[in-house]
């Protein structure tokens, strides 16, 4: 959840969009998802030894490039009608109420 809650107050965030954090990016505009990845051998010499799948990385250039479009136009993108609108449809989709009628719809327990 701390993605999303940057997200819905304001904070930049720069996340990528192939694991669960991809819930919370849905209906954001794509020119502002990392989109560029490398696929990578799971290895860090200490948990992951290569042998347990990849993982996926942005490129060193996208990377950059988002965090200068955070940095300088980060405001901008924040004062406009396009992010009130996303933030609502996230504040509106992730709330107790919608968690817990998802839970019993796949509990089979709604009414």
């Amino acid at each position: 959840m701390p993605i999303l809650e940057c997200i819905v107050s304001g904070v930049p965030v720069i996340a990528g969009s192939w694991t669960g954090q991809s819930e919370y990016l849905g209906n954001m505009p794509d020119n502002l998802k990392l989109q560029e990845v490398n696929s990578e051998v799971a290895n860090d010499g200490i948990w992951f030894h290569g042998n347990n799948g990849k993982w996926y990385a942005p490129t060193d250039a996208e990377l950059l490039l988002k965090m200068d479009h955070a940095y300088f136009q980060g405001r901008k993108f924040r004062e406009s009608k396009s992010w009130t609108d996303y933030v609502v449809s996230v504040r509106e989709k992730f709330t107790w109420v919608n968690a817990a009628k998802k839970f019993l719809d796949l509990v089979g327990e709604t009414e």
